[in-house]
């Protein structure tokens, strides 16, 4: 908002200024946020076993989650390799 009010008088020091203000109230929302978030997630339960207590649940639905983002972060990096040698080889159009 501040940046739409002051819009024609920006100078650096004033985006410098409103990128902290920003930001500090960013830092202060995520956490709290994220740990909502993930407390309303049924996938968080869904690794463990029903006999195990709940903070056991979290952590293997934890490490399923991580799993899977591991293996979209190894998909991406085949293709961007795969991009990689498409352009070397002249295959790919700017």
């Amino acid at each position: 908002m501040l940046y739409i009010i002051f819009a024609q008088k920006l100078s650096i020091a004033l985006i410098v200024i409103f990128h902290v203000m920003f930001m500090t109230g960013f830092s202060m929302m995520y956490n709290n946020s994220m740990t909502i978030g993930l407390q309303q997630l049924e996938v968080m339960h869904i690794a463990g076993s029903p006999y195990q207590g709940q903070s056991k649940q979290v952590v293997m639905g934890s490490q399923a989650a991580f799993i899977v983002l591991f293996i979209f972060t190894l998909l991406i990096f085949a293709c961007v390799l795969r991009l990689i040698k498409r352009d070397k080889q002249g295959l790919v159009k700017n």
